[in-house]
């Protein structure tokens, strides 16, 4: 929806191709790995790796555990 991010551009585009191959690919598949996307691991206890969706995408392994602690900390 341009009204809310502006001017489409190649970075979306891309994105979006990313993304959509994702779904499509793990539906077929049930592996989300393709050739446009960074080898992305199996989400296990030990492991916990998450794609990040973005321009370029990549996968961290539990983005934001630290933040999540404190929060458990004080809530």
């Amino acid at each position: 929806c341009q009204s809310m991010t502006g001017p489409i551009n190649s970075a979306m585009k891309e994105l979006e191709k990313q993304t959509a191959t994702t779904w499509t690919t793990f539906a077929r598949t049930g592996n989300p790995n393709h050739k446009g996307l960074p080898t992305w691991p199996a989400y296990k206890t030990e492991n916990k790796a998450v794609m990040l969706f973005d321009a370029p995408s990549r996968v961290e392994v539990e983005p934001g555990a630290e933040l999540r602690k404190l929060v458990k900390m004080d809530g």
